[in-house]
């Protein structure tokens, strides 16, 4: 089988990285392509994953039409040679059209509803589209949903175990207290109309932490000179392992709250609204079964309530804990289903298809 997988995000390393390990030594080749986007490239580098780079992409509305022309050629030259059977990726923008030209099949992943104009582009195209059972739209009759989330390609008890080395990296303790702050820039697709905490705000909920642990920020956009000492310092590939041993995370990325989740560190996941009606449905599954958090950006009052009641230290053992255990019984190893069905496709388009399909074998 040959593949080709495009990665526009960090997070769509971590969806993947696994099942190609898996696939390369099954004998399957494999061609991969990425934005040029930190930490995309500093991800692939690390887990020796070989990849095109097919540039930055654009912010703007103008340059995001262009750049989809260009990348979708792009692809498309660079893979003819190899002849791919399949094109995977997250939202498949790119690599549904560049499989038509190809005449190739494609698969898409996602669980973000507010892309809707994607989803309504590349339906009539892709051959499947892969989503969370919490996933709120129907996509019609080329959709399957599967149990838990897109984090347990990656982050399943089968796949992650984390290293407490990592927190030597950050001057920590196996058993201090340390928060991590996420804020992100707002320039995404699906971000458009929302923003974050103001910069008061930002600096009202730092400095409440700060007195009560450490404190380290990851930011997409350049900190604040009176921020800038938080800045966390640390590979990306490690962050996982920093995550599992936080004592809270606070941030506006709905990516690291959910990752959050699934590894059973508290977390509040700051959000422009939280009306469900509006809320992707992943993150009222993880809210839903009691390891999420969701609190407006424009409530800092709010947000620092819920951090203390958050940090006592009966929380997690009264509550989290359980909540969490509950939820990785639910979920599948995403990658062992990822790599069984890609070997045996299109035979497992049909079988994941049927009315009795049962994804039992994937569970824990």
């Amino acid at each position: 089988m040959r593949i080709v997988i495009d990665f526009g995000h960090p997070a769509h390393v971590h969806y993947f990285k696994h099942f190609i390990k898996e696939m390369t030594d099954n004998g399957h080749e494999i061609m991969c392509f990425a934005r040029e986007r930190y930490p995309i490239q500093e991800l692939l580098n690390a887990y020796g994953i070989e990849v095109i780079n097919r540039g930055r992409g654009s912010n703007k509305l103008v340059g995001k039409a262009l750049n989809f022309f260009r990348v979708v050629w792009f692809i498309y030259y660079h893979s003819r040679k190899f002849k791919p059977d399949i094109l995977m990726s997250f939202s498949g923008i790119y690599t549904t059209f560049a499989a038509v030209l190809l005449g190739a099949k494609a698969i898409s992943l996602d669980d973000t509803e507010t892309a809707s104009k994607v989803h309504s582009v590349c339906k009539p195209f892709v051959d499947l589209i892969l989503t969370p059972e919490c996933y709120k739209l129907d996509l019609g009759r080329k959709h399957v949903k599967f149990p838990g989330t897109l984090d347990m390609a990656y982050l399943h008890p089968n796949r992650f175990t984390p290293n407490e080395s990592v927190l030597d990296e950050l001057g920590l303790e196996i058993s201090e207290r340390f928060a991590i702050v996420r804020f992100v820039s707002w320039q995404a697709h699906h971000d458009a109309g929302c923003k974050g905490l103001s910069p008061d705000s930002k600096r009202k909920l730092v400095t409440h932490l700060a007195a009560k642990m450490k404190v380290f920020i990851s930011s997409e956009s350049e900190l604040p000179p009176d921020l800038r000492e938080y800045e966390i310092k640390i590979k990306p590939e490690h962050m996982h392992s920093v995550l599992a041993f936080a004592t809270i995370f606070i941030g506006e990325s709905g990516s690291m709250t959910t990752e959050c989740a699934v590894l059973g560190t508290p977390n509040i996941h700051v959000r422009h609204t939280i009306d469900p009606r509006l809320v992707p449905g992943v993150h009222l599954y993880f809210k839903n079964h009691d390891v999420k958090v969701l609190c407006e950006a424009s409530n800092i009052d709010g947000i620092i309530d819920r951090i203390d009641t958050m940090t006592d230290h009966d929380f997690a053992r009264k509550q989290f804990i359980p909540a969490h255990s509950m939820l990785l019984a639910e979920a599948i190893d995403l990658t062992a289903f990822f790599v069984w069905f890609i070997e045996n496709y299109p035979r497992t388009r049909d079988e994941i298809l049927s009315p009795d399909w049962s994804y039992d074998r994937f569970m824990v």
